[in-house]
């Protein structure tokens, strides 16, 4: 994935969160959430067919951030809902500048989120 335009960015707990607009695997744009320096994205959307946007989960980097959480059960219950506002305000952008027109599948409303918040706030300290 080739970084094309920075976004936005938010520290999280011990986590780096920057949104990127970028160039995927076949040359298409796409948008994406990353973790720290790591090359792949935590979440990414990119076109599909003509008129829609799919989302992504990258579940290894989502179980890196339950592993290595160093907060505990309420702070975890805080940092996940700025992570969700995060995510949302994101979400709103990558429909705006990369997927206008297009109908986009948001994390925010999707069943992997409830798995992920799960994962996250009932990790054992």
């Amino acid at each position: 994935m080739k970084h094309i335009i920075f976004v936005d960015a938010v520290y999280i707990g011990v986590f780096h969160f920057r949104c990127f607009i970028f160039e995927h695997r076949n040359q298409e744009v796409g948008f994406g959430i990353f973790l720290d320096e790591h090359p792949e994205a935590l979440i990414w959307f990119e076109p599909e067919g003509e008129s829609s946007a799919i989302l992504h989960i990258n579940d290894e980097l989502a179980q890196v951030i339950s592993t290595q959480s160093q907060s505990n059960k309420d702070q975890r219950k805080e940092n996940f809902k700025r992570f969700m506002k995060f995510v949302k305000d994101s979400e709103r952008i990558a429909s705006k500048m990369v997927f206008k027109g297009r109908k986009v599948e948001y994390l925010s409303k999707s069943e992997d989120l409830v798995k992920i918040k799960n994962d996250y706030i009932s990790k054992v300290n």
